[in-house]
């Protein structure tokens, strides 16, 4: 038989392969994951879009009986300028900005609000709006990514601002009972969507959150916070990954020379 003339050092790393695949490729927990390069957006409608960038540090997530466990850390800064003018025409509002760090959660399909893949994890941080360049109004942003129905209240000069938020989800977000001014008239229902583009756990997930802002001088803004996640390999498993190819490619380099000096 053929088999019987090769070397027994060929068979060994012949019958090698099978288990190193095995071992590099299959079966252990999902791989962990890490998210870098992603960026949340703040849109109350009527407001400018507020999208934050995230800072270098990255997010650690990992996955654990089909749940996506989020470790709180990444922070995310942005700044929007105005004036911009609400419902009264009065331009109230010269400054919005934010800084925010998203806080730890699980997330899961059906986890979130319409059956989409999301739940909680509370983000932590600060909206600041700059009125009339007079004074700031700090509010904080903890209903975002928190239970339906959550509030933060905060009030200066005066002047009271209420957040109302929810949790997170990848299906549609409904938002209702406001008084948002479009080109069209008075808007008092809005619906968002998100989105989730993964494969094997890496990959895009867009994720909402409902958000209102109850004001004393300009009715209730209505929007959504979105958080776009760029799920990538943590360093270590992609440097496993790699040393498995060069392991593979260096069995097969073997076998050639094997098989030539037969």
């Amino acid at each position: 038989m053929v088999w019987a003339n090769r070397s027994p050092r060929w068979r060994a790393g012949w019958i090698a392969v099978p288990a190193l695949v095995l071992a590099v490729f299959s079966g252990a927990p999902a791989q962990a994951a890490t998210v870098t390069n992603s960026t949340l957006t703040i849109v109350l409608l009527p407001l400018p879009t507020l999208s934050l960038d995230q800072a270098a540090d990255p997010i650690g997530v990992s996955t654990v009986g089909g749940a996506t466990i989020v470790q709180a850390g990444g922070t995310f800064s942005g700044t929007a300028t105005g004036p911009l003018s609400l419902l009264t025409g009065i331009p109230l509002i010269s400054e919005f900005s934010a800084v925010v760090q998203n806080g730890s959660g699980t997330l899961a399909v059906g986890g979130g609000p319409q059956g989409g893949f999301g739940g909680t994890a509370p983000v932590s941080g600060v909206a600041v709006l700059n009125l009339l360049n007079l004074f700031d109004l700090s509010v904080p942003l903890s209903p975002v990514g928190n239970a339906p129905g959550a509030t933060a209240m905060e009030q200066a000069g005066g002047v009271q601002v209420t957040l109302v938020g929810g949790a997170w989800t990848t299906g549609a977000v409904v938002l209702t009972g406001l008084s948002v001014a479009t080109s069209q008239g008075v808007v008092n229902t809005i619906t968002f969507t998100g989105s989730d583009g993964r494969a094997n756990g890496l990959g895009s997930v867009t994720l909402i959150a409902p958000l209102k802002m109850i004001t004393g001088f300009g009715g209730t803004l209505g929007g959504f916070v979105s958080m776009q996640l760029n799920f990538v390999p943590e360093p270590g498993t992609s440097l496993l990954l790699g040393s498995g190819v060069a392991v593979l490619a260096a069995v097969g380099a073997r076998r050639r020379r094997a098989r030539d000096q037969e």
